[in-house]
């Protein structure tokens, strides 16, 4: 007995056939079709890409990822030039295990309002540690 598989492929459906011949007589075994669903999404009357808004969800995901990494590594300037308190081993400890720093000055820190650090900077002279608040602020 031979078999003979017939495939009909289209850009949105695969079509198949088992055709079986015996002693010259051939006949249809099986037979079949996959439909795959369509790559837009139709929303009142316009279409877009299905992965659109897996595609904006990543990029969110990707926007505050990277503006977390650039003031962590403000911080890590900060700390080395004496403008943030908080302890390089804080700031590893941060990075490694997702923990918020604790430490006493920095919540000090980070507590004072970047704004007023600002007008008064237009009066007088600031700290470095002020100073690095209102860089931390800007980043």
């Amino acid at each position: 007995m031979k078999k003979t598989l017939g495939l009909d492929l289209g850009t949105n459906s695969i079509g198949w056939a088992i055709i079986e011949q015996e002693d010259g007589v051939k006949k249809l075994s099986a037979a079949g079709s996959v439909i795959f669903p369509e790559g837009v999404a139709r929303v009142k009357g316009s279409e877009t890409p299905a992965t659109a808004q897996r595609t904006r969800s990543r990029a969110t995901r990707r926007l505050y990822m990277r503006r977390r990494m650039r003031k962590q590594r403000l911080l890590l300037h900060l700390i080395k030039n004496g403008m943030c308190p908080l302890s390089e081993e804080g700031l590893k400890n941060w990075k490694a295990k997702d923990r918020y720093p604790l430490e006493e000055g920095f919540i000090t820190w980070f507590k004072l309002n970047p704004y007023e650090l600002r007008a008064k900077g237009l009066e007088e002279k600031l700290s470095a540690m002020e100073l690095g608040r209102i860089l931390y602020h800007l980043s």
